[in-house]
């Protein structure tokens, strides 16, 4: 079946949205990028056909993606992918590149403000994958304010960017890391029923996960700061070949 999208109108209603999907690990991490059906245009586009101008952060965090795995991965889907920094001079790329969608990768630094009126100008639809995975900080408070569709690391909040009128929200974590995951065999003692990753938060989804009863009898590790393993839980948190635990 051949893959086809719209160009989108982000000033169109939220009865329509932009998801970003992460396959099966054995799908090498790949991701989908579907546009369900936008009017402004009636005749369609192939997936392949569109160009993103990728935007990144000057200095990239241990939060975001890689962005070149990222980047290349993006490339098997669309026509053409062009990453520049936030502080490159965004209104010449927008003239030059003409990109069917901006997406902004990561939320720990501000958009720069020179380039904030071409970015508000811009009739292009306009989308950022946050790094936020913890609690919301003011800079993703403000980056979240320029984007038209918002996917966030953390579904505590999607309460926050769903009261933001106009804009269009999900819950997208970022895939694994390719240099650190690959389907290999590992050793038994690798290998466990369920592997937990990510921070003690009370009352978070993680939290309520480890304690429930849908873990007993499992064998179960755990990856993450704070946490107290409860149960039999084995903590691996500290381990140097994670890479190894995840394949188990």
């Amino acid at each position: 079946m051949k893959k086809t999208a719209n160009r989108l109108t982000p000033e169109r209603p939220s009865s329509h949205e932009v998801t970003i999907s992460q396959v099966n690990p054995s799908q090498h991490h790949n991701l989908i990028l579907e546009m369900n059906s936008y009017r402004a245009e009636p005749l369609q586009r192939e997936l392949k056909q569109l160009r993103i101008l990728l935007l990144v952060p000057t200095e990239a965090s241990g939060k975001m993606p890689n962005v070149r795995l990222f980047k290349d991965q993006l490339r098997h889907l669309v026509k053409e992918v062009l990453a520049i920094k936030f502080q490159h001079n965004l209104e010449e790329y927008l003239a030059h590149f003409q990109p069917d969608l901006i997406l902004a990768l990561g939320s720990e630094t501000l958009f720069p403000e020179e380039n904030l009126p071409a970015l508000k100008a811009s009739n292009v639809p306009k989308a950022v994958w946050m790094a936020d995975a913890a609690c919301l900080t003011p800079t993703e408070r403000n980056l979240a304010l320029l984007f038209d569709y918002i996917f966030t690391q953390n579904i505590a909040n999607l309460i926050y960017y769903q009261g933001l009128w106009g804009k269009h929200s999900s819950f997208l974590p970022y895939a694994a890391d390719t240099d650190l995951y690959y389907p290999r065999r590992v050793e038994d003692c690798y290998q466990s029923d369920v592997l937990i990753l990510g921070d003690f938060q009370i009352d978070s989804v993680l939290y309520t996960f480890a304690y429930s009863d849908l873990l007993q009898g499992l064998k179960v590790m755990i990856a993450g700061r704070g946490w107290e393993p409860p149960r039999n839980f084995i903590d691996i948190t500290h381990s140097k070949d994670m890479s190894s635990y995840y394949n188990g």
